[in-house]
């Protein structure tokens, strides 16, 4: 592959890289571009500034600091549904009273599940090869 010479430090460079690893110049020129594009072209667009877009707000009877604080509502209520989700250890929050019975059940669940498979594999190593 042929290397090119980059115009900044002088390092010789592969032709594939767009830009020199040594002082991160770029290899090939950037293109101007000719035409305008179709959104610049459009003469009614309007680009407004901080003041531009007050000043429209005044002519719409509108103003920000009349809007009502949301933040503030937001955090309240991820405050109030944080607060839902933490589980307290002394208060009982299951439906049916008691210990959680999913836990329970779970964990019968899994030692039934071990159980079996502990007999199942007693079986096919240790009893099948002395009774054939």
């Amino acid at each position: 592959m042929a290397h090119l010479q980059c115009k900044k430090c002088g390092a010789n460079v592969l032709e594939a890289k767009a830009f020199c690893p040594e002082c991160g110049g770029a290899m090939v020129d950037e293109e101007v571009r000719q035409h305008t594009s179709e959104h610049d072209s459009y003469a009614q667009t309007m680009n407004l500034s901080k003041s531009g877009y007050n000043l429209m707000l005044s002519e719409m009877n509108l103003n920000i600091s009349d809007a009502p604080n949301l933040t503030a509502e937001r955090i309240n209520l991820s405050k109030e549904f944080r607060s839902s989700l933490v589980l307290d250890p002394i208060k009982d929050n299951t439906e049916s009273g008691g210990t959680n019975w999913r836990i329970i059940a779970a964990a019968v669940a899994a030692g039934l599940l071990l159980l079996v498979l502990v007999a199942v594999i007693f079986i096919v190593f240790v009893i099948k090869p002395f009774s054939a």
